[in-house]
C-alpha cells in the first residue's frame, strides 16, 4: 500500500468514512454553505427559510477532504450533490508548508488517528475557521473531546471552553470499510463529527437538529457537558491504554466463565474497577484448579501431546493486542 502514496501511510488508518455519516451532517453542511451564509448575513435569521431548503445549491460550496484514501469520499459527496469537492492524493502537511493547500469553503475529513495526525489536523483546523471563516467538520473518536490537546487547541482566548463549535452525534455506530476488502468494522469507540461552524451559527445547528433530542436521527450538543448528558462521552478521563487491555482480558475471562457454567443468557456481573483484576483473576484460577485444569490459557492446550502455535497477535489469555483502530 505504501508505494501508491506519495507520503508515509498506515495500513490501519485507511477505513473509509460510510455515507451515512456524511448524510447525518448534511443539515450543517447547508447553513454554512455560501449561499446560506450571504442569506444570514443580508436577512433576519429567524423569518429566513431553513437552509436545508432545496433552493440551497450544493454544486456553489467548495468542500475539501486533504486526506486521500480510495478516492470514495469524492464520489459519496457528489452523490449528495456537492460537484466541486478538492480530494487528491496530496502530502496535506507538505502543501500547508508551502501555501498550495487548494481554495475551499468547508474542511471535511475523517483524519488518520494514528501518530499526531489527529492534532495537526485539528490545529489546521481551527486556525483556518478563526483566521479565515472556513468552517470545518472533522469525524473523530469521541475521547478526543477529553484530549488536553483538544482543549488547548480549541480553548477562546481567555482560556474557556471554544463556543464557535458543536458536535453531531450518530444514532448508531458508524461502520467504516477498508479499501482492500477487510469488510465492515465497529471501532472500538463511538465516533462524533466535531463541527467548527462560527459563533454565529451554532443556535442554528441547533434548531437545525431539533436540540438534543434528535428524534431516532443524531443529535446535537454544543459542549462537553452536554455531550455527557446524552452519554455521547463519558465522564471523567480515558484509562490509559495498560488498564484498558486490564478491562478486555478481564471482560473475555468473564464471558468465558459465563459460557462454561452455562448462565441460560443471564448477565455476568462485570468488577466494579480494574482494582479487581486481580482479585477475580486468582478466583478464576482457584476454581480451575479446583475442578483439575489447571492450563490457564486454552489457547495452548495440546492436542495429541503437540503443543499448539500461538498468535504473536493475542496475549496469554487469548485476547487480542493488535487492533484496526
Amino acid at each position: 500500500m505504501t508505494s501508491h502514496y506519495p507520503y508515509k501511510v498506515d495500513y490501519n488508518d485507511h477505513f473509509e468514512t460510510p455515507l451515512r455519516a456524511y448524510e447525518d451532517v448534511l443539515p450543517i453542511l447547508d447553513l454554512i454553505s455560501p449561499p446560506a451564509r450571504s442569506s444570514l448575513q443580508n436577512n433576519d435569521s429567524k423569518k429566513r427559510k431553513r437552509s436545508s431548503s432545496p433552493s440551497i445549491d450544493r454544486t456553489e460550496h467548495t468542500l475539501y477532504d486533504p486526506y486521500f484514501c480510495a478516492g470514495r469520499t469524492k464520489t459519496l459527496l457528489a452523490s449528495l450533490g456537492f460537484a466541486n469537492v478538492q480530494h487528491e492524493k496530496r502530502d496535506f502537511y507538505a502543501d500547508i508548508r508551502s501555501g498550495a493547500v487548494p481554495p475551499f469553503d468547508t474542511l471535511i475529513t475523517n483524519p488518520p488517528y494514528s501518530e499526531d495526525h489527529k492534532e495537526r489536523c485539528i490545529e489546521f483546523a481551527v486556525q483556518s475557521l478563526r483566521k479565515e471563516g472556513k468552517s470545518f467538520l472533522l469525524l473523530m473518536p469521541n475521547y478526543v473531546v477529553l484530549k488536553e490537546y483538544w482543549r488547548k487547541l480549541t480553548q477562546t482566548a481567555d482560556g474557556k471552553e471554544a463556543d464557535d463549535i458543536v458536535f453531531v452525534v450518530p444514532a448508531s455506530p458508524y461502520e467504516y470499510d477498508h479499501p482492500e476488502g477487510t469488510g465492515h468494522a465497529i471501532p472500538p469507540f463511538a465516533s462524533l463529527w466535531f463541527c467548527g461552524v462560527g459563533k454565529s451559527l451554532v443556535e442554528e445547528c441547533r434548531r437545525a437538529y431539533g436540540g438534543q433530542s434528535g428524534g431516532t436521527g443524531p443529535r446535537i450538543a454544543g459542549s462537553i457537558n452536554e455531550l455527557q448528558a446524552i452519554d455521547a462521552v463519558k465522564s471523567g478521563n480515558r484509562k490509559n491504554a495498560k488498564k484498558r487491555r486490564k478491562m478486555k482480558q478481564l471482560m473475555a475471562q468473564t464471558a468465558g466463565s459465563a459460557d462454561a457454567v452455562g448462565t441460560g443468557g443471564g448477565k455476568v456481573q462485570a468488577p466494579a474497577s480494574v482494582k479487581d483484576f486481580k482479585t477475580t483473576k486468582k478466583e478464576k484460577e482457584k476454581t480451575m484448579s479446583d475442578n483439575g485444569n489447571t492450563n490457564q490459557n486454552p489457547k495452548l492446550s495440546t492436542d495429541n501431546g503437540k503443543k499448539k502455535k500461538k498468535s504473536k497477535h493475542r496475549d496469554a489469555i487469548g485476547v487480542r493486542t493488535k487492533k484496526r483502530f
